[in-house]
């Protein structure tokens, strides 16, 4: 497995990973990892950012992890006490290759391009009904630091 920076010629594939998790979590009726929905625009904006991770696995990305470095603290009902996140908006893995550690690898990326870049936490929002994704982000490092009036627990993860 490689992680990549996703590139402008990778948009049709992930939009085909966003729908094909969405339409999995639906079967599991189970709630998304956050409040953000992205479609072609979103990601595309995102991808010319550098704000979009890849694992590709025989040249195919089997899974992606979308991110924004500038994200507005001020309009979060959360406070993160002055620090700069990264916030994780999206995290979707085709379904066959859930479970193999491709999240984490993922995640560690993020967390390596963070520390570079001096940012001070990664931050993710999961539905309150989510318990896998919010037992999923504790179990890598993440510390619940509050819910919002939408029903989202608010994790961040220290640098």
């Amino acid at each position: 497995m490689q992680i990549n920076k996703a590139k402008a010629g990778n948009l049709i594939e992930i939009m085909y990973l966003n729908i094909a998790t969405e339409k999995q979590m639906l079967n599991d009726r189970m709630s998304g990892w956050g409040h953000i929905k992205h479609n072609q625009d979103s990601i595309s904006k995102r991808i010319s950012e550098g704000c979009v991770l890849t694992a590709n696995v025989l040249q195919s990305s089997v899974g992606t992890l979308i991110y924004d470095l500038n994200f507005n603290i001020s309009e979060s009902s959360i406070n993160f006490d002055g620090k700069k996140p990264v916030f994780i908006e999206g995290l979707f893995i085709y379904p066959s290759y859930r479970n193999q550690g491709i999240s984490t690898e993922l995640i560690k990326r993020l967390t390596e391009e963070a520390v570079v870049k001096d940012y001070d936490s990664i931050a993710v929002s999961v539905a309150i009904e989510n318990t896998k994704g919010f037992s999923f982000f504790m179990s890598r490092g993440f510390d619940e630091v509050g819910i919002d009036n939408m029903g989202f627990i608010y994790l961040e993860k220290m640098l």
